[in-house]
């Protein structure tokens, strides 16, 4: 059985929710001794795969395929009909087309529903995963945008809410990742709709030594995007060093640093030699980090689940963070962390909440650890995945 994984800008390298759910995926269908290849939707307005407005050689030639392989496993760089418009970017084309009509199965592993669009010219059985809804995560975008730059992501932000109600409908089964996402969804799909969080590699994310003279706070992720809200962390941080006998460091880590207005808040804040960032940041580093701090740290405005969350746990670091829709999936409030929130107080509860859990306990680590080897190891959430993209071809044909 051959099964097609479509995703969004997948390649070497890549980090981030899509493609750490890929990779989840990819190794939960070998292991059934699935083939499974990777079609890759390039994003960017400049991709060599896609027709684009500025480059009039690729006018007539239009969106092409071009493979690339990571570690045995074969990716598709899929182009764009028309790459410099956002929009465009979701719909079909030829060669996808092409790629999807040649499988058994098509998944879709896209951040939000309007990527499923891709594939609605296909006759194979498609299964999406999606996290979250454009118009919940564009929201921060907008909000920090000025002058006609907001006004056209506000426009965008709309258009790809209309993306979102057309390509939930494109999918035989979609899968979910939170309570919100799988009541919106189950409204507009046209089939089965299910809630199944991904897993994390828990014989990876293991917990490790700590330096109990030396602790640390740490956050992981994506510190350029908005929705991290790296202001309200600081801030946040900066009245906890106030309330702290003995204060925790600030370790920021992941593949971007911080933007220029945040790394200028930092010194602002008087956390020069109190915040440290780590950037780049690499598996290995990533792990030690995790199981060295004293708790994951989070001002996030938006999540759709946070593997991050779920490798903290299992590295038995509790985790301390806003009421996100992923935050209260994969975090119990005051068993496995602190969940406060996201209104206008959230500074200062979240320099409270850095303050009770700055030095956990042993009992309260197993905990986290047992809760992420229980709920979110790849042995606890990888059968569902296979069963439903397995079975999607049969429930079609029953109709």
């Amino acid at each position: 059985m051959k099964v097609l994984i479509v995703s969004t800008d997948y390649g070497p390298g890549r980090s981030g929710g899509v493609a750490t759910v890929v990779r989840f995926l990819t190794d939960a269908l070998k292991h059934r001794d699935v083939h499974v290849e990777v079609a890759s939707l390039q994003m960017s307005r400049a991709a060599a795969e896609s027709r684009r407005l500025l480059a009039p050689r690729t006018w007539a030639r239009g969106p092409i395929s071009t493979r690339a392989d990571e570690e045995g496993l074969v990716v598709h760089l899929v182009g764009a009909p028309l790459a410099e418009i956002e929009f465009s970017r979701f719909l079909p084309r030829a060669p996808l087309d092409a790629l999807m009509n040649a499988a058994d199965r098509v998944v879709i592993v896209a951040g939000t529903p309007a990527a499923a669009l891709a594939a609605a010219r296909t006759v194979t059985p498609a299964v999406l995963q999606v996290a979250t809804l454009g118009w919940w995560e564009r929201r921060a975008q907008v909000n920090e945008a000025r002058g006609i730059m907001k006004l056209y992501r506000m426009l965008m932000r709309a258009a790809l809410a209309v993306a979102d109600q057309r390509g939930i409908r494109v999918a035989d089964t979609v899968l979910v990742e939170n309570q919100r996402m799988l009541a919106w969804a189950a409204r507009r799909a046209r089939r089965r709709v299910l809630l199944a969080p991904p897993g994390v590699d828990t014989e990876r994310f293991v917990p490790g030594a700590r330096d109990e003279d030396d602790p640390y706070f740490v956050y992981v992720g994506r510190m350029g995007d908005p929705r991290k809200n790296m202001g309200g962390l600081l801030r946040a941080y900066a009245q906890y060093r106030q309330l702290s006998a003995a204060p925790s460091r600030l370790v920021l880590a992941g593949l971007t640093r911080p933007l220029p207005h945040d790394a200028a808040l930092i010194a602002q804040l008087g956390l020069t030699g109190s915040v440290e960032v780590r950037s780049p940041v690499g598996e290995e580093e990533l792990v030690m980090l995790l199981q060295g701090a004293s708790a994951f740290v989070s001002a996030s405005t938006e999540e759709g689940l946070g593997l991050t969350f779920i490798e903290a746990l299992s590295c038995g670091t509790p985790v301390v963070t806003t009421d996100t829709d992923g935050a209260m999936m994969v975090i119990r409030d005051g068993i496995d962390g602190r969940i406060v929130g996201g209104g206008e107080a959230v500074v200062c509860d979240l320099a409270k909440a850095m303050l009770e859990w700055e030095r956990p306990t042993r009992r309260v680590r197993d905990t986290c650890r047992q809760r992420a080897v229980e709920v979110f190891s790849v042995e606890a959430t990888a059968g569902i995945y296979v069963r439903e993209i397995l079975a999607v071809s049969a429930r079609r044909a029953s109709e």
